[in-house]
């Protein structure tokens, strides 16, 4: 009897080790998936980060490049209509030249009629007036360039206004000046031109009698004249693209504006 009653007892023993094991394992492997589920969760939160992070500094990079990339175009805006503005002051130097050479020349022929003369004397004056003019003018228009700060796009300029960008900053200060520098450059070089002219069918007309040469001539000298009125118009020195094509197209330019809003 005792030993049954021990045994009984050893395996109520036994019973209960097995079933408190089986608790702890139990307990125990729902640690292990509630540790496991927060391991998951803490590793998926710190990949989000640091893939936000990495779009960030991707956004970031890009961003850096297009205003790298604007600063550059910006610079080499001003430096290409600077460019224009010293060939404007070039040529109209190169024109002026003439124009005195023309006076220090002065040597109509004897027994004209007035109206050459007078016809020479204005052109002449007109041609030299228009000239300084146009030099005045370029001149103006290079101390307006230089005055653009392409590091302070929102600095207000005497219009009142910001100008975030060059071409902004053209069209309200530099346009109206380039324009009238070449239209007075034209206008000098075609009164010049007029002035030769004037000058060639005096002298083969009146001291080789060969007006109908002098006619040829003035006819000739007009027709240049009418060229470099007429030029632009013949030869476009515009392109016919806005400003949209020559970055590189409307989607281009959408991209880049996104990149600079995020």
């Amino acid at each position: 009897m005792d030993a049954l009653a021990g045994l009984m007892q050893q395996q109520s023993h036994h019973s209960d080790a097995r079933d408190h094991a089986l608790a702890l394992h139990k307990a125990e492997m729902q640690h292990a998936d509630e540790l496991h589920a927060q391991e998951v969760a803490l590793e998926r939160r710190r990949f989000l980060e640091q893939e936000t992070l990495a779009i960030d500094l991707q956004h970031a990079k890009l961003k850096h490049a297009v205003l790298l990339a604007e600063r550059d175009a910006v610079r080499d805006a001003l430096s290409h209509r600077s460019q224009v503005t010293q060939s404007i002051m070039l040529v109209n130097a190169v024109v002026l030249g003439c124009g005195y050479m023309l006076v220090y020349q002065v040597n109509l022929p004897a027994g004209q009629h007035p109206a050459v003369a007078i016809v020479y004397c204005a052109t002449l004056g007109l041609s030299i007036a228009t000239i300084l003019l146009s030099i005045a003018l370029a001149l103006v228009l290079q101390q307006r360039i230089v005055v653009y700060d392409l590091h302070r796009p929102l600095h207000r300029y005497p219009c009142d206004r910001t100008h975030p960008n060059f071409s902004s900053y053209f069209e309200c200060h530099c346009r109206r000046l380039e324009d009238w520098s070449l239209r007075t450059f034209y206008g000098g070089t075609v009164f010049a031109l007029a002035t030769a002219a004037t000058l060639m069918y005096a002298l083969l007309a009146t001291k080789y009698h060969l007006e109908g040469v002098g006619v040829g001539t003035v006819v000739g000298i007009g027709f240049a004249a009418l060229t470099v009125l007429l030029g632009d118009v013949v030869v476009p020195s515009h392109t016919h693209a806005g400003p949209e094509d020559l970055v590189g197209g409307g989607d281009y330019n959408e991209m880049f504006a996104r990149i600079k809003r995020v």
